[in-house]
């Protein structure tokens, strides 16, 4: 569970860090070229979505896993006397 929160962090920092690379190319921020700004900031959107869809499938097999498991206290034998039994 807890590499899931941090693969969850880890593709918002990559967005981040393309959002700030992107802004300092646009800006002309000195010593680094548009061209570079904007390959790091394609680079980094694609690992922070790569990164956010592995984390999401990691949370579906996890819901999956967990439903998949018996219940921990067995239902008791039915009972007629209970109105929810009867139908059984």
């Amino acid at each position: 569970m807890k590499g899931k929160n941090f693969m969850l962090r880890a593709s918002i920092l990559f967005f981040l860090l393309g959002l700030a690379a992107i802004f300092s190319g646009i800006t002309n921020a000195p010593g680094i070229p548009f061209e570079t700004a904007r390959v790091v900031f394609f680079t980094s959107t694609g690992i922070a979505i790569l990164t956010f869809l592995i984390a999401l499938i990691w949370r579906q097999e996890f819901k999956e896993s967990f439903a998949a498991r018996p219940a921990q206290f067995p239902r008791p034998t039915p009972d007629p006397r209970r109105p929810e039994d009867r139908a059984l």
